[in-house]
């Protein structure tokens, strides 16, 4: 899998400008980046269908809530684990003012979950794995697997390392990592073969929305403007639809093998 190395030169200015725009967008939208506020029809939420109603469900990594509080008329029971207080609480207000019963725990996601062995439909894992080191991606997955039921789908999204653009960042030398945090970044063949090691088979893979250089900008548009913003999001979903090689990311639904 693609690693990060250190740059041989400063990076383009443009990555810097898209991290600064990102972090303004999130500001400006009240501490929650605007692809949250996507409605369904845009794209955002692709993993709704693929819950079953009356699951089980385990968010890990679960932030702000946003992601299993949209499939929580699903659930029956809603575990969200997170180390991170304030977003902890930030999900909590959310789901009491929804008249919602979720279990928001903070957790090292690392270390074994408080969640009874196969006791779970659906594990939902997005944006995670990427921020993990090795070892601690396959604690994660192995947790995946013991609380999920012999039916369950472990749902996750991870970011697709080899798009044109990054490809491009990498010729000249510069950090193409979606996140400075990242330690890594995925094809298909490698995320494959990372879940069959854990024992899962990758049974669909919905379209991302395309990768593109201004991406930060976008995310501001977002904050300030809705709708051009949900209509490019659109947009977008379409061309990752049709060139999936180019998509920012790697939507996946994947079951015991």
């Amino acid at each position: 899998a693609y690693r990060h190395r250190q740059p041989v030169r400063p990076p383009p200015m443009i990555l810097w400008l898209n991290r600064k725009a990102k972090a303004l967008a999130v500001r400006l939208n009240g501490g929650v980046h605007p692809k949250h506020d996507l409605p369904e029809r845009f794209g955002s939420y692709w993993y709704v269908h693929h819950v079953p109603m009356g699951s089980a469900i385990v968010d890990v990594g679960c932030g702000n809530g946003r992601h299993l509080l949209r499939v929580a008329d699903r659930g029956d029971v809603l575990v969200g684990l997170d180390m991170d207080l304030r977003a902890l609480a930030m999900a909590g207000v959310d789901s009491a003012e929804r008249g919602l019963i979720v279990h928001w725990l903070q957790h090292d996601v690392t270390l074994p979950w408080p969640c009874s062995t196969r006791g779970y439909e659906v594990v939902l894992m997005l944006d995670i794995l990427e921020h993990l080191e090795t070892r601690a991606r396959l604690a994660v997955l192995a947790q995946a697997g013991r609380v999920l039921a012999p039916s369950g789908v472990l749902i996750l999204a991870v970011p697709n390392g080899y798009t044109w653009w990054k490809r491009l960042l990498r010729l000249v030398g510069a950090d193409s990592r979606s996140d400075p945090d990242h330690r890594i970044e995925y094809s298909v063949s490698e995320l494959a073969m990372e879940l069959a090691d854990a024992g899962f088979g990758i049974t669909e893979c919905p379209p991302s929305v395309i990768d593109m250089p201004l991406v930060g900008l976008l995310d501001v548009l977002g904050a300030i403007w809705p709708w051009p913003y949900w209509w490019a999001t659109w947009c977008r979903l379409r061309l990752g639809d049709w060139s999936r090689e180019n998509a920012v990311g790697f939507n996946v639904v994947a079951r015991r093998r």
